[in-house]
């Protein structure tokens, strides 16, 4: 029998699915119309249509697997798998058959038999460039990395300017932590299709990920012109976020879920531009909103927590801080802030646990070791206090938040030149302004403490001179002005 095509395109997966054909008889006429029907969206027409092309060439494997992709445009995917899989009784070595079906598993949530379906495509036909992509992607999807570029350069060794691969290509360097390599990827695309959105957005993704805020702004502006896309403006939300940007960050979080509801990225971009610029009540709903989006997401719940602390609602916090680590438990920071709020409850043994066990995962996580000081010297144990200290200052010599709470301890034993010997220490080291400013004033203190009011009032003068802020240099002043007093 004389043989048509018949090109289908539907949304799944975002592919091109492959030409099927049909033999030249009575069902022809009936196949047509079935595919003009759902080229013009009328899919339970283009069922009925299929449905009757069965009747009359029952044995024609091509009218089930187009009849199966209509099912999977009205995202009936169990009706789509059946089609597929009657259609591989017919014609048990048609790739394409294997390829659409995984793609309906893969809808379906059945991840397993989809990347079973793949794989059998291409051991049918290991040049079937969809079934490559599509299980690159899955394995994308499944954190199997390697197993993912094996598949794509096996795509690009077929055809070197295969854009989509590249552009996912780029993605799995994003993950694997190459940025450089992802800007290069996607500069290769860009030289081809200079307005490329995803190439464009992707290069954004990687310059915030080496630090180049700004860049990566100028990227994902480029990207926006080309499309409104509702995940691009969530990513520019956060880097403007981390500008410090925070009326346009939360504009284009709104905005983007005025485009598509449900991107969690940008429920939770939203809920850290607003905790940022400290409008925590809505930074709650907005992570709520994040959570309900995607519930297994530990960061969602950790920050919640940050903000309900910042609520004064520490029963909640501690109870997000307790999820978010049961999805996590080695989340260190989420312990620390944990065991912060269990010592505000006078939880005292919880809160040194918690404290305890975030050091044991990462002994340099200086503000865990500050506390557990803290909690270990008001029950009266200054050497293990001390310990502590001693131990997160070997295990990152140049820490000077440290060296300042040993400090800070050594004053509360009167070892005065102890505790001068850290703070001198610690103002060698790069310091942000506040730093400077905390250090040089114990310093000072420490001088004062000591009977030295010359030495005090000259270092009091170096804090008042490091500082801007109005607050703290009233009291300097004050102090100055007390020590200058007594001389």
């Amino acid at each position: 029998m004389k043989n048509r095509s018949a090109i289908v395109i539907i949304a799944l997966g975002a592919l091109l699915l492959p030409v099927h054909r049909v033999a030249a008889n009575s069902a022809e006429v009936l196949f047509d119309r079935a595919v003009a029907a759902e080229r013009a969206g009328n899919f339970d027409e283009a069922l009925d249509l299929f449905g009757r092309a069965a009747q009359n060439d029952p044995g024609n494997p091509a009218i089930y697997i187009n009849r199966g992709i209509v099912h999977a445009g009205k995202q009936d995917y169990d009706e789509a798998v059946k089609d597929f899989s009657h259609a591989l009784t017919l014609d048990p070595d048609n790739p394409g058959a294997y390829n659409n079906r995984g793609l309906a598993y893969e809808a379906k949530g059945d991840l397993q038999f989809a990347l079973d379906d793949y794989t059998r495509a291409l051991e049918i036909d290991a040049g079937h460039v969809n079934a490559l992509y599509n299980r690159a992607a899955l394995s994308f999807k499944n954190g199997r990395l390697t197993a993912a570029m094996e598949d794509l350069e096996a795509i690009l060794r077929i055809d070197p300017a295969d854009t989509k691969a590249a552009l996912l290509v780029g993605r799995l360097q994003l993950a694997e932590g190459h940025p450089g390599r992802a800007l290069k990827t996607f500069a290769a695309v860009l030289k081809t299709d200079r307005s490329n959105p995803e190439a464009l957005k992707g290069s954004g993704d990687a310059h915030f990920l080496r630090g180049n805020l700004k860049k990566a702004v100028e990227s994902y502006d480029l990207a926006l012109e080309q499309a409104r896309d509702a995940q691009t403006l969530a990513s520019r939300c956060g880097t403007l976020t981390a500008l410090e940007e925070y009326d346009r960050a939360i504009s284009d979080c709104r905005d983007a879920l005025r485009l598509k509801p449900n991107v969690f990225d940008a429920h939770y971009n939203l809920g850290l531009a607003l905790a940022a610029a400290g409008r925590n009540q809505e930074a709650a709903e907005a992570l709520t909103e994040a959570i309900q989006s995607n519930p297994d997401r530990p960061e969602c719940y950790h920050n919640r927590g940050i903000v309900y602390a910042r609520l004064g609602n520490v029963d909640a916090a501690i109870a997000d801080f307790d999820y978010a680590l049961r999805l996590d438990p080695r989340n260190v920071d989420a312990l620390n802030e944990r065991g912060t709020l269990l010592w505000r409850k006078n939880r005292t043994d919880a809160a040194i646990d918690d404290f305890a066990l975030a050091l044991r995962i990462d002994p340099k996580h200086a503000p865990a070791a500050r506390n557990l000081s803290t909690a270990y010297l008001a029950n009266g144990r200054t050497s293990d206090a001390i310990a502590v200290l001693e131990h997160a200052l070997n295990t990152d010599p140049k820490d000077a938040d440290v060296m300042t709470a040993l400090g800070e301890v050594w004053m509360t034993q009167e070892m005065w030149e102890r505790a001068q010997a850290y703070f001198e220490r610690a103002l060698k080291r790069p310091l942000t302004a506040e730093q400077k400013v905390k250090i040089l004033s114990l310093s000072a203190l420490t001088s004062e403490k000591a009977g030295n009011v010359k030495k005090a009032v000259k270092t009091y003068e170096r804090a008042l001179a490091a500082t801007s802020d109005s607050e703290s240099r009233e009291r300097l002043e004050q102090k100055l002005n007390e020590l200058k007093a007594r001389r």
